[in-house]
């Protein structure tokens, strides 16, 4: 069994999945069709709709900074919270949907000040809590997106430029 993942954002309505391909091929055209119908009966131009920023980083690299940048606007204390900021230094500056160990590797070594050597020997341990705890998703094997959740916190948190 193959599993597929996606993300569909029609204005304020956002759908996340991930699992089997079974899903996809029963059930996905209901799904669409009710976001569909969710989406206008709100209307095209709703207030919260007009009220949210435009994204950020994952079309385009419109955003600026680096990781160790992120990481002091984060308030970085630990691997996972630098892990983190790295991951927001790759989807919001490089415009990364995804990323591998590697480059999350390297992106956590550009933070200079943040950066210990025993964070790269934990590696494997801070990405399963981060997994686990839902900020960001595994998207295939060591390939890893930061969830949708996470993308709106942290642009949250980021805004304050």
């Amino acid at each position: 069994m193959t599993t597929s993942k996606f993300r569909i954002k029609m204005g304020v309505i956002e759908v996340e999945y991930e699992g089997s391909d079974d899903f996809l091929k029963k059930e996905l055209p209901e799904l669409l069709a009710a976001v569909l119908r969710l989406r206008q009966e709100q209307g095209s131009s709703s207030a919260a709709e007009a009220e949210s920023p435009p994204p950020k980083g994952l079309a385009s690299k419109t955003s600026k900074g680096t990781t160790a940048s992120i990481a002091a606007k984060l308030g970085c204390k630990s691997g996972g919270d630098l892990l983190i900021a790295a991951a927001a230094q790759l989807t919001f500056v490089e415009g990364k949907e995804t990323f591998d160990r590697k480059e999350l590797t390297a992106a956590c070594r550009a933070g200079k000040n943040y950066f210990k050597s025993t964070y790269v020997k934990n590696l494997t341990a801070y990405l399963a809590t981060l997994v686990s705890s839902g900020q960001l998703n595994e998207v295939s094997a060591d390939e890893y997106a930061l969830s949708a959740q996470e993308v709106k916190s942290l642009e949250a948190k980021l805004a304050s430029d």
